[in-house]
């Protein structure tokens, strides 16, 4: 079974061999998110999310994200827990220093497999990273289209504050979730960071009323082989 450590095991071994090869940077994220409706329900969820960039050339190179997501509780005794899993390819390009536009393929084992397929771009302006993606979900389900926007600004060394926003719109009429955050990352060094962020759900499921919660998140990242790499790209599907 596929378990969050293995993630960390598979990337340690990749750091030190790929270095001489264009390797730019690998880094683990694990998170645990907690959502509350407002009227009595949770659930929890455990995240582990994998990156690793190969510079084939100055400009042009590949990045690849391993995932997973396990539900782990909730206040329905009787919910049946989910687990899913995710690979992806950000095929990039840098068009300047500090500005990286990518391709995205991806998949994710949610609704017994969906496609993801996206544009994507890093944009860093002194103090300030952005990162953006637009794209289509291709599922035999619920096929949508995700819109990300993602800002953080290092107000010290040490602080930086956060922000996001997540959309993603079914087709048919069939509703939309978003997600929009707020929060801070505490570099503890140049490899380690711990970060919070709490966020305003949105959920309609295709009827005129809308449902809000609220999602609340904590966790670490530990950037591997150096210091982690603002300009790679930090994906996720699971809000």
């Amino acid at each position: 079974m596929f378990k969050p450590y293995h993630l960390a095991t598979a990337f340690s071994l990749l750091a030190a061999p790929l270095a001489a090869q264009g390797f730019e940077g690998a880094y683990l994220d694990f998170q645990y998110q907690i959502y509350n409706d407002g009227e009595g329900f949770t659930i929890d969820q455990a995240e582990a999310i994998a990156h690793a960039s190969y510079g084939i050339s100055p400009n042009f190179g590949v990045q690849i994200t391993l995932g997973h997501a396990q539900d782990v509780a909730s206040s329905d005794p009787g919910l049946e827990f989910r687990s899913t899993n995710l690979i992806a390819l950000h095929t990039y390009y840098d068009i300047a220093p500090t500005t990286r536009v990518a391709a995205l393929v991806a998949y994710d084992t949610y609704n017994d497999g969906d496609y993801l397929y996206a544009l994507e771009a890093v944009h860093i302006a002194g103090d300030l990273r952005i990162e953006g993606r637009v794209g289509r979900f291709d599922s035999a389900f619920e096929p949508a289209t995700l819109v990300d926007l993602m800002f953080s600004y290092s107000a010290t060394p040490a602080l930086d504050l956060r922000a996001a926003l997540h959309n993603v719109n079914y087709d048919d009429g069939l509703g939309f979730y978003t997600v929009a955050s707020l929060g801070l990352s505490y570099n503890v060094t140049q490899k380690i960071a711990l970060y919070a962020d709490y966020g305003f759900m949105t959920n309609n499921f295709g009827d005129p009323d809308s449902y809000n919660g609220s999602l609340i998140s904590a966790g670490v990242t530990i950037a591997l082989g150096g210091p982690r790499n603002p300009m790679m790209f930090s994906y996720s599907p699971y809000y």
